[in-house]
């Protein structure tokens, strides 16, 4: 199986991205599952065009995108929304008011993955991971909802790893954090069970 795994540049004043320092710490294949890993840009606009290049590109069996959260767990996220908020600008200086991603498509769409079980055996082998039912309505959910609507083919997924310690230290007050080590492990585990899903139809 191809796998195409994204993760996101450094945003606003950090230097790294959680998710650029653990998904360069993956092998290029896990399981017997080749991995095409892509950074994408945090923007609103180009993210989702960068995502579109990679699969024509690649041509993924499946697409597992990551982004950083300031939380405690690796959270696979079950749901994208039709909506675009932001109380910042993107990489590109562009504030989402708060709109409808595309207009007539549905409000919500689920990813096709047995998120529950999935979290479930990486929390049994002692890793922190946890199903997260919001993925917000920043960069992050404008990805996931461009690969469910656009690449519906395609079975789909959203993980969001915490902070690295070093980006937790640096806020006020200091924020959950992993290290990356630590949330690539889990991304290589969960990467490693993807092939056994049979995803919902």
């Amino acid at each position: 199986m191809r796998i195409l795994v994204t993760c996101f540049e450094p945003f606003g004043r950090d230097a790294v991205n959680a998710s650029r320092e653990a998904v360069a710490l993956l092998p290029d294949a896990v399981g017997g599952h080749r991995l095409e890993k892509c950074v994408l840009p945090v923007s609103f606009v180009r993210s989702p065009e960068a995502l579109a290049r990679a699969c024509s590109e690649v041509s993924p069996d499946m697409i597992l995108m990551t982004g950083q959260a300031p939380r405690s767990e690796v959270c696979l996220e079950r749901i994208a929304v039709n909506w675009a908020i932001s109380s910042g600008p993107d990489n590109d200086g562009l504030r989402a008011a708060g709109e409808r991603i595309y207009p007539g498509a549905p409000d919500g769409l689920f990813t096709p993955l047995p998120v529950d079980s999935l979290a479930s055996a990486l929390s049994g082998r002692g890793l922190p991971a946890k199903v997260s039912n919001s993925a917000g309505t920043f960069v992050c959910n404008r990805l996931y909802y461009e690969a469910l609507h656009r690449c519906a083919g395609i079975p789909s997924l959203f993980v969001h790893v915490p902070l690295t310690p070093a980006q937790a230290d640096a806020r006020v007050p200091a924020r959950p954090s992993l290290p990356a080590t630590v949330s690539m492990a889990v991304l290589r585990e969960l990467i490693s069970m993807l092939g056994d899903c049979n995803p919902a139809v």
